[in-house]
């Protein structure tokens, strides 16, 4: 598994580094990470038969590729962020992965819920008998990790996208869907 952004649309990039970025107001409207948590987005969303990030991107026509190792790994943390829908069979999981004792790892402590590295439905890392981490993410989802502190480009690598660059999937301004029945909880009905 391997985490992929775009960080030619980003104008973020700084001394061969992506900076944090305040996170928009997409997504749920009272998630704590809106408007609060500085990040960087990743999409940890793979091709189900070959393992790679999707030709078809809809966060522009370049793509940074990191081994999913150098941003998530027993020395961070991983928080759940935010679930809403997207209007498809598909829903949209943000996770917050922050290193240990960073100024994003305090904020999310505060604010979100952590989830177990090893055992959790979004994304996991174990480290097996050999020491090697071993990496799984769900497949029905829409996945994207924010991570809170900068990344050096030297850790990945930049390529232009073989597939067609698609149209945004932001949510700002988006309407909850009320006929949802997996993100719309019934409260007392």
């Amino acid at each position: 598994m391997s985490l992929a952004r775009s960080p030619k649309d980003s104008q973020e990039a700084q001394d061969n580094r992506m900076l944090p970025a305040l996170k928009d107001n997409s997504g749920s409207h009272g998630s704590p990470i809106s408007g609060k948590l500085h990040g960087i987005f990743f999409s940890c969303n793979t091709e189900f038969n070959t393992g790679k990030p999707a030709q078809d991107s809809p966060y522009g026509r370049y793509r940074f590729e990191a081994r999913a190792e150098e941003l998530f790994n027993p020395k961070t943390n991983l928080y759940f962020g935010d679930f809403y829908c997207m209007y498809t069979a598909y829903h949209y999981v943000i996770l917050v992965v922050a290193p240990e004792g960073s100024a994003g790892d305090e904020f999310c402590k505060q604010r979100l819920p952590a989830l177990d590295r090893a055992d959790n439905r979004f994304l996991t890392c174990v480290q097996g008998e050999d020491g090697r981490l071993a990496f799984h993410h769900a497949q029905d989802v829409i996945l994207e990790i924010i991570y809170t502190e900068p990344v050096e480009l030297a850790l990945g690598d930049v390529a232009e996208i073989s597939g067609h660059q698609l149209m945004s999937m932001s949510t700002v301004n988006a309407k909850k869907d009320p006929s949802c029945k997996t993100c719309n909880i019934s409260v007392g009905r």
